[in-house]
Order: structure tokens, then sequence, then C-alpha cells
């Protein structure tokens, strides 16, 4: 299984990808590969590879309050469920429904999961993250080991 983290490490909840995928690292070792993203568009030659089932964490906003976790596959991301906050443009959705196009006759790697934290946006620069998401790190990790 290979779970990849995204966010920015210094834009307050926005980091809290970085985080999940940091704790993951922490509890499964070498059972699982992680990777860390600044930018979610190093997602697109990682998915057109294919490989392993595939676990994108990010911080999401759903409208709900903050600290919540959000497993959806990348239909249910694409349908607006919840929206990806992205500083660079585009987005988790954006850059899946990419690598389809870029890999015809590939839906998309064997298996790909978003497990998304929600935040309340505007994102803080600098701030770290909130009481709220801090305290779903734990629950995000632990969701994603029951995915394996």
């Amino acid at each position: 299984m290979r779970v990849i983290g995204i966010g920015g490490a210094a834009a307050g909840d926005d980091a809290v990808g970085l985080a999940v995928a940091r704790r993951v690292r922490e509890l499964a070792a070498a059972a699982v590969e992680v990777i860390e993203l600044a930018d979610p568009t190093g997602l697109l030659p990682l998915l057109e590879r294919g490989g392993p089932a595939t676990i994108v964490v990010d911080a999401l906003d759903d409208g709900g309050p903050a600290g919540r976790v959000i497993v959806l596959d990348p239909d249910e991301l694409a349908a607006g469920r919840a929206r990806p906050l992205s500083g660079h443009g585009i987005g988790v959705a954006d850059l899946l429904a990419l690598a389809r196009t870029l890999a015809p006759g590939v839906e998309r790697p064997p298996s790909v999961t978003i497990v998304g934290v929600t935040i309340e946006p505007p994102v803080q620069p600098g701030a770290g993250l909130s009481p709220a998401v801090e305290e779903a790190v734990a629950p995000a990790a632990a969701r994603i080991l029951a995915l394996a």
C-alpha cells in the first residue's frame, strides 16, 4: 500500500495531510510506502505508473466543522462531496481526472482512496494545526491502516 500525504508544511491546517502521512509512517514502518507532497501536481507521475493501492490524504472542506475524517473514492470527490483545498490552482480531483486522460485504457491505479480531514478555511499560514484538526490526525491514520 502507498500513502500520499499532501499539504503545505507551513500552511496551518492545510498541513494535515502531511501530519497524517507521518503518523502512518510511525505506526506501519516498512509495511507502507509513505510519500509527502507539498504540491498536489506531484501526484500525476505517481498515478501514471500505477502500482499498489494508493491512499491520498489531504485537507478537505465540506462546509462542516473541522476535524472530521472523511473517506471518499475518486468519483465522490469529482462529484463535489467535499473539495480539497489547494493553493496551487489544481487539486486532487483534477489530477485524478488528468491521470485517466493521459493513460488511455487505464481508469486509475488498481485502487485510489481519498482520506480527508475537514478544515475550516481560510488556511492560516504558519499557525500549525488547529486543536480540532490535530485531534483528527491519529484517527485518520488508524482509518488508513484499517483500509490496508
